[in-house]
């Protein structure tokens, strides 16, 4: 779930280091996936991100807890009703669970599949998103004639 709004943050948010006096170097970095490829300035600090995310998995205690259960560190279960007293109660939570995690495994596939098809980062592919409906339709309707390119489905505003 981090990931697609890392990926969302990323397109008007840049880090500035307080060490480096060449800020300009981030602010050229590219959105997206693309941030994180090798030669960018942003892709050492997206490794050491990663290292110490694994250091903190490495040293963190799971103790007396089956795997996955991450409790209710931020309290919403109650804004739901739910109160975990019943077996009934932490079944429901564990499947809510699971299951927004699973619609956020395929969304940040989808953005990522989608900008190396496009081009354009998260945010950027909204601002596509009519026109590619409007082309995929005529696509699907078998036209006589060959469809245009993205561009010739954009409304004149």
């Amino acid at each position: 779930m981090l990931g697609v709004l890392g990926l969302v943050a990323q397109h008007t948010w840049r880090f500035k280091p307080f060490f480096d006096q060449n800020t300009d170097n981030f602010q050229q970095s590219p959105s997206g996936i693309g941030a994180a490829a090798a030669g960018t300035p942003s892709a050492a600090y997206l490794g050491l991100l990663i290292l110490i995310a694994g250091y903190i998995e490495l040293n963190a205690s799971d103790d007396g807890r089956e795997p996955g259960d991450f409790g209710d560190p931020f309290r919403c279960a109650r804004s739901y009703g739910l109160d975990f007293d019943g077996d009934d109660d932490v079944a429901q939570w564990k499947n809510f669970e699971l299951n927004h995690g699973r619609l956020a495994m395929i969304g940040f596939l989808g953005a990522v599949m989608a900008e190396c098809a496009t081009g354009l980062d998260a945010v950027g592919q909204w601002r596509w998103f009519g026109p590619a409906v409007r082309r995929t339709t005529a696509i699907i309707l078998f036209p006589q004639e060959a469809v245009g390119d993205l561009e010739s489905f954009r409304l004149s505003t």
